[in-house]
């Protein structure tokens, strides 16, 4: 399967933590080269993480292809990288700005350009990121962007140049896996790089920087690693319990609705690594034979009672926060809804919805400082699904939510939220103070009473 396998890195080298940049050979077309040039440009990126940007590209570009030789992942390192994890781009893109310096804002707003949202279904060609008008052409694409240090034909992962080894780690997900057998792994700048649950028990990495990485629930048992490449590592479970509940199917969920029942009800809204804090209930009540927790802060917590009825949930939550009354028949009986069925809820209890067009996280972040926590509407796994957003913080990058599919309250990585938010421009739903005929608003954007 290989031929003429580049000699392995040395074992002794030494991490690269920022002073001499690698970057690939490129080989890349005028257009191509212009178009990644323009997009770094455009998000104010610095040189490195232009590089960055670069170096993800071409090994987007080289794993695509190389995924097509037969019995490519016969090799440890090439089947742990492959596939490609597309689903969790902006992710991945994001975690790799932040190694290459670049501040987290504007790691968050290029890899948002990039990969806008994670569940549009992508065609190979659009692996690349999203902003580089000639992917969009079937004649062009992946294959403009080539390196010329990159051999042509298949070699061990580990043969592989640095810079290459060093992306591919951060471009799949390596959530609960083992890196057993994989050589090349020793002497690599993995900052920043998400190794949730990863097991590298019994590795050599004492050259291998793994400052800022989220180690939480990884293996380390018996592993070579120099503490001074471990600094700010993350490695602390999550705080609370991590103990998912899951909505019944009823009688009022759709019929031939987009996935099977039995199977949405093994899904799991945001992923345990995405999972920071659970924010407990510390008092509960009853309306109508169903249970509403209450975190210490006054926030209701609703979990929703049917497969589909994440509006009723989230309709319910924000009534409750300001003392309404719960309407619990749409509870037990919501099968599926929109936008208009949230507002209605909201209206019949007798309060005033407003729905704002949101264009930025900053703008969110205001909106919901200024008036309160907002109904969001997200996709993932379980597909079109209602939250509550209650704050999003810009210093921390994270966001607080309630999420009623498992009737909880959560704190989460803010990638983990604008990756699922759905584009372009989304609607949020407040609900107006009360006694007030006005409302905090975004002068350049329409605000809306229903």
């Amino acid at each position: 399967m290989f031929t003429s396998p580049v000699s392995p890195p040395s074992s002794t080298s030494h991490v690269r933590t920022g002073c001499e940049p690698v970057e690939p050979d490129l080989a890349l077309s005028g257009k191509a080269a212009e178009e990644l040039k323009a997009l770094a440009e455009a998000h104010h990126l610095s040189a490195r993480g232009m590089q960055a940007l670069t170096q993800w590209t071409c090994w987007l570009s080289y794993a695509t292809a190389q995924s097509k030789i037969p019995h490519i992942t016969d090799d440890p390192g090439w089947k742990l990288v492959l596939p490609i994890d597309a689903k969790h781009a902006q992710e991945h893109l994001y975690r790799l700005l932040l190694r290459a310096g670049e501040p987290p804002d504007t790691a968050l707003e290029t890899a948002m350009a990039c990969y806008p949202f994670m569940y549009v279904p992508m065609l190979e060609s659009r692996l690349l990121p999203r902003p580089l008008k000639c992917v969009q052409r079937p004649q062009d694409g992946i294959a403009d962007f080539a390196a010329k240090d990159l051999p042509a034909h298949a070699v061990p992962f580990a043969s592989l140049p640095t810079w290459a080894r060093e992306v591919a780690l951060f471009a799949t997900d390596l959530t609960e896996k083992s890196l057993s057998g994989m050589e090349g792994l020793n002497g690599l700048d993995l900052r920043y790089l998400s190794a949730y649950g990863v097991d590298i028990g019994d590795r050599n990495l004492e050259d291998s920087g793994l400052s800022n990485a989220d180690m939480r629930r990884a293996n380390m048992s018996r592993t070579n690693v120099d503490d001074r490449h471990m600094q700010g590592a993350t490695s602390s479970p999550v705080e609370g319990t991590l103990k998912r509940s899951y909505p019944g199917s009823s009688l009022f969920d759709p019929a031939g609705a987009v996935m099977d029942p039995r199977k949405v009800q093994k899904e799991d809204f945001l992923h345990d690594r995405e999972i920071l804090r659970v924010i407990p209930g510390t008092q509960t009540r009853q309306v109508g034979g169903l249970d509403i927790r209450y975190t210490e802060d006054g926030k209701s917590i609703i979990q929703q009672q049917t497969l589909w009825g994440s509006s009723a949930a989230v309709s319910a939550m924000l009534i409750a926060d300001r003392g309404g009354e719960i309407n619990v028949e749409q509870l037990l009986s919501r099968g599926d809804a929109n936008d208009k069925q949230v507002l209605m809820d909201i209206k019949a209890a007798g309060m005033h919805p407003v729905t704002v067009q949101i264009d930025s996280l900053r703008m969110l972040a205001d909106r919901l400082a200024a008036a309160g926590p907002a109904i969001v509407s997200l996709d993932d796994e379980i597909k079109g699904h209602y939250i509550i957003v209650d704050t999003v913080d810009l210093e921390r990058h994270v966001a607080q939510l309630r999420d009623p599919f498992h009737g909880w309250a959560v704190i989460i990585p803010l990638v983990a939220f604008t990756s699922r938010w759905k584009n372009p421009n989304p609607t949020i739903i407040q609900i107006a103070p009360a006694g007030t005929d006005t409302f905090p608003h975004h002068s350049a954007h329409r605000t809306l009473w229903i």
